[in-house]
């Protein structure tokens, strides 16, 4: 069974510092078993701690089973996972500046005339 995830993760997943991606075409035809540990290893490359409640592996898998791309899943310890059209991207709120909230300055009313 670890030969099985370890040839299962070098196909799907592919980790960096900050990031983590699961790429879907390979991910989708494996069982749902390995699907769940390589969610669980795909945030365990980036999160402090390494374990992901059952809930969250869930929420995850349906957010790659969507057709929808861009949605995205917030995750513990400000761990975001976001549908890409050929992936699922898992990175850090904070630490990825690409990604981090940006301030929008609120437009204010002007009075339009009609002549």
């Amino acid at each position: 069974m670890k030969e099985q995830v370890e040839d299962a993760v070098d196909k799907c997943l592919s980790c960096t510092q900050h990031k983590a991606k699961v790429h879907l075409r390979e991910w989708l035809l494996l069982s749902v078993a390995l699907q769940r540990r390589i969610i669980r290893r795909a945030y365990a490359c980036i999160a402090q701690n390494r374990r992901l409640p059952y809930l969250h592996v869930e929420e995850a898998r349906q957010l790659a089973a969507e057709k929808q791309v861009g949605k995205v899943l917030c995750l513990p310890e400000k761990i975001i996972v976001e549908k890409e059209y050929k992936a699922i991207t898992f990175y850090h709120l904070l630490k990825d500046k690409e990604k981090a909230p940006v301030k929008i300055k609120k437009r204010y009313n002007r009075q339009v005339r009609f002549f």
